[in-house]
């Protein structure tokens, strides 16, 4: 029998096992934005919150986007997935032309 185990890479979209019993992962689908010998991190993509990008930051009063709980760690940050690399500092490649940050 071929083995399919396929190890996790930076810009990998995961897709939680249906079954799974957990308040931030259950059902979700996950960005990886790092994966190395050190952990990983990843953004939850589908949990949007009842909240407005201009409710949040506030030099921003026009733009009222969605936000989305992002998952269990460094909850006081906000986080962009972008297409922007090239204009916003500091951003992280993702691979096919998304970049966070």
């Amino acid at each position: 029998m071929k083995s399919t185990n396929i190890l996790p890479e930076k810009g990998n979209i995961l897709i939680s096992e249906p079954s799974l019993q957990d308040f931030y992962f259950a059902r979700s689908v996950v960005l990886l934005a790092e994966h190395n010998e050190e952990g990983s991190f990843g953004v939850i993509l589908n949990k949007q919150v009842d909240i407005k990008f201009n409710e949040i930051v506030k030099d921003f009063p026009h733009y009222d986007g969605k936000v989305f709980l992002g998952g269990p760690v460094s909850t006081n940050n906000l986080f962009f997935i972008h297409t922007k690399g090239d204009l916003i500092e500091n951003s992280q490649d993702l691979g096919e032309g998304l970049f966070w940050g």
